[in-house]
């Protein structure tokens, strides 16, 4: 890693921080380093920093683990940067990657810390998490963004001037939103700058349109939460048990609210 101090000290702080790295390689995967113009082949263990830019090509995929606990997988012919890389307090950090094209597949560990941020940028939308299994993509031909929330909740915002945390709209678990360039008009109920209403997510199009790598991730990722759910629910119950707390009581029922609905968004997925 160098560090460019010329740039300035803060800068060179931010830019020596390393939150992230390659875990998984498939295919053509090529790292651009901040500042350079070469691409390096990306290669397990490769660590990323703030400003770094990686490509897959058309049978290229890759893994990310970021120092959060947070996992992306990255789908063939996408192009995303790194745009923010900075630590927080607690052992958290702000992550934020610009999207130019292709699909990711995102794993947010729950962010416990309000400096915590982790965020996925398109030309068209800006998607903020505290906590979710979600599919973020972008065809930069139509400049749509496509936003599949398989649990938790993601905060959109459309990305233009003047709209910086301004009209965020709530995409909800089992909901996926379709966002255009803000040129293109408002839809019926939607107004100035807001982003469009979601809908339920069309598993079929998920099927159609991502490739077999996010597709086998998305299984892995919803049936390993899954378990986690019933781990905790169970653990709540215990603790009514042994306390007679009715808050263990309503937390165990909200998980197993939460497990009920990610059970069956995961059996509609596989049955697509």
């Amino acid at each position: 890693q160098l560090t460019v101090f010329s740039l300035g000290s803060d800068y060179a702080l931010a830019a020596s921080v390393s939150l992230a790295k390659i875990d998984e390689v498939k295919g053509g995967v090529f790292v651009k380093k901040g500042g350079g113009n070469k691409e390096f082949k990306g290669i397990k263990g490769m660590s990323l920093i703030q400003g770094d830019t990686v490509r897959t090509d058309k049978e290229g995929s890759a893994t990310l683990v970021f120092k959060t606990g947070s996992k992306m997988t990255v789908g063939p012919n996408t192009v995303f940067t790194v745009s923010k890389a900075a630590e927080t307090k607690y052992s958290g950090g702000k992550i934020s990657v610009k999207l130019k094209s292709g699909s990711v597949w995102n794993k947010v560990k729950s962010l416990v810390n309000v400096e915590d941020e982790y965020q996925i940028e398109t030309p068209t939308a800006v998607m903020g998490v505290r906590g979710t299994l979600f599919l973020a993509a972008f065809d930069p031909s139509t400049g749509e963004t496509t936003g599949s929330v398989m649990e938790g909740a993601v905060g959109v915002q459309q990305n233009s001037p003047g709209n910086e945390g301004q009209n965020e709209r709530t995409v909800p678990m089992g909901s996926s939103i379709q966002i255009s360039s803000p040129d293109q008009g408002q839809g019926e109920g939607q107004g100035q700058g807001e982003p469009p209403q979601p809908n339920p997510i069309d598993m079929n199009a998920i099927i159609e349109n991502e490739d077999p790598s996010i597709l086998a991730q998305i299984a892995q990722d919803t049936i390993e939460r899954l378990q986690e759910l019933q781990q905790q629910s169970q653990s709540y119950l215990a603790g009514f048990e042994n306390t007679n707390s009715l808050d263990y009581l309503q937390a165990a029922l909200q998980l197993a609210e939460v497990s009920a609905q990610l059970a069956d968004l995961t059996n509609q997925f596989m049955s697509a």
